[in-house]
């Protein structure tokens, strides 16, 4: 069996443990903020400049219709579609129990 040599390399204790509590200081410094150049560019994309256009005085539904559901329900002329409703409703139950067995 042959044994090789191995690279051995005498260090000195006292030249690492300087050079350790130099890069301690180096990294514990706190970093100094860089001001953003010429070369610095946002771009926003165009769903956020839609989203960012929204005003709080802009209505999410059609005020005209809600108007006109209410003067037909104050009429007495609203009629419910309780097929629709019922749809609407195991519809949206459905969904719930989908979404509760993904989560257990």
């Amino acid at each position: 069996m042959k044994i090789n040599q191995i690279n051995t390399q005498v260090v000195d204790s006292k030249s690492v443990s300087s050079e350790k509590k130099k890069a301690d200081s180096v990294s514990a410094s706190p970093t100094s903020s860089v001001a953003a150049g010429p070369e610095a560019s946002v771009n926003i994309s165009s769903n956020a400049k839609k989203v960012s256009n929204i005003s709080g005085s802009e209505a999410v539904f059609d005020t005209t219709k809600v108007s006109e559901i209410k003067a037909a329900i104050s009429s007495g002329q609203f009629k419910v579609n309780a097929e629709l409703v019922a749809d609407g409703l195991i519809s949206t139950v459905k969904d719930l129990i989908q979404t509760q067995s993904y989560k257990a």
